[in-house]
Parts: structure tokens; C-alpha cells; sequence
């Protein structure tokens, strides 16, 4: 892969996401095809400071729903770029929409009593809520994260958000919790419909095209990156 352009704002961010189509978060890697191996000089961590940390930016990203972000890329937090979101979701749902997708025991029974709350109607929902509605609190159904992550990795909700705890007396704490939604919410119902007209590795192929012809990536790395 060729080297890749240091990122020093969250507009940069921006225009590489919509250029490359997606780019991994990728906290903790040194180096590679990442946000983080990307990180310019001046660029720092968990500082809270808007304008120059990127754990800040995804916030204001996920919230603003320009481009779309969720464990979206071998289980780990990614950005998407709407234009190619799509692409990617048509390959992942193998062309199924939910319900056919239950139906052939492709989505487990844990799944589909998360995504029950989505379908109702078009909701936002924090993690917490998620898990209260559902039944994954304390002597309920397990592995909450497994199973939402699945969801996200399928193509079937993303982060819309993130918020902070609070405790009783209505203040924040901890690590921030992400708010849910259905991809159709944010770009529409149509926008699936569409990318379903294009057999599923064909979208897989093109998208790891469009990759190889950004990056310079091998195409092995690049359909690594989308599965």
C-alpha cells in the first residue's frame, strides 16, 4: 500500500472517509490503514479538545450522520462514506433484508429482539435503553455486546451518537454510551433497495477495487478489510 497522507482535522477526516469510502478507527495500532496510523503531528488522544482529538471527532461524526460510524470493520469502530455504505451493507446482508434473513436462520433469536425495537419505528436508542428493552439486564439474556456488534457488523444498525452515563443524581460518568439506529433512519428506506439490484460480490469486488485504486492496497488487504 502506498503511504497514505497524515489526517490533522476532523474535515480531513472527512474527505478521506468520502475518498477512500471507509477507514478504520484503529485506536491502539501504530501504524497502518487507520485514523490512528494516520494521526498527524499535534494530533492527541483523549484530551477532549475538539479541534484535536480524534476520540472527539467521532462523536461529532456519529451525531451528525455526514458520514456513517459503528463497529463497522472486523468488529472494531470504522467510518463509511454514504456512497459506499450501501455497497458494503448490500455485500454483508448477502441481499437479504432482516425478516428473510431470520427466516433462513441467518440472524439469531438475540438479534431479533434487539432489532424488534428498531422496526417498531424509526427510534434512537442508548445502549442502556437497548439493553433494558431487550432483556439484557442483570439475570436476562447474555452477551449484549457480542450480539450488537453483530448487528452493526451485518448491516443492520449503527452509532448515531454517543452520550455520557449519569448517575442518579443526573451526572455524567465514565466512558460515553452509543446511541443506536437503523441505517435506513438516517439515509432512508430506498438506499438499501437499491444496492440490493447488484449481486452481493459484485458489490464486495467493486468496493475492493475502489480501494485498491485509493490506497494502493493489495487486494487480498482490501477484501480482509471488508469482510
Amino acid at each position: 500500500m502506498r503511504p497514505q497522507p497524515f489526517i490533522f482535522s476532523i474535515d480531513e477526516l472527512k474527505k478521506r472517509v468520502s475518498d477512500y469510502g471507509i477507514l478504520p478507527l484503529g485506536l491502539g495500532q501504530k501504524d497502518g490503514f487507520s485514523l490512528y496510523g494516520m494521526s498527524g503531528e499535534g494530533i492527541r488522544w483523549h484530551t477532549g479538545e475538539e479541534k484535536t482529538d480524534p476520540w472527539e471527532w467521532r462523536k461529532i461524526i456519529a451525531a451528525e450522520g455526514e458520514l456513517l460510524y459503528g463497529k463497522l470493520c472486523q468488529k472494531s469502530a470504522a467510518f463509511v462514506s454514504r456512497e459506499w455504505y450501501p455497497v458494503l451493507m448490500n455485500y454483508r446482508r448477502q441481499g437479504y433484508d432482516f425478516d428473510a434473513a431470520y427466516e433462513d436462520g441467518l440472524i439469531s433469536r438475540k438479534e431479533k429482539k434487539i432489532m424488534d425495537l428498531f422496526f417498531e419505528k424509526d427510534v434512537l436508542l442508548p445502549a442502556y435503553e437497548v439493553k433494558r428493552l431487550a432483556g439484557f439486564q442483570k439475570g436476562g439474556e447474555k452477551g449484549f455486546d457480542t450480539v450488537i456488534t453483530s448487528l452493526q457488523m451485518k448491516g443492520y444498525l449503527i452509532v448515531r451518537g454517543l452520550i455520557p452515563k449519569r448517575n442518579r443524581n443526573g451526572e455524567p460518568y465514565g466512558w460515553p454510551v452509543s446511541v443506536y439506529s437503523t441505517p435506513e433512519a438516517l439515509l432512508g428506506n430506498d438506499f438499501m433497495q437499491q444496492a440490493y439490484l447488484e449481486d452481493p460480490f459484485d458489490s464486495l469486488n467493486r468496493f475492493a477495487s475502489h480501494l485498491m485504486e485509493q490506497t494502493g492496497m493489495s487486494k487480498e488487504d482490501a477484501l480482509f478489510l471488508l469482510k
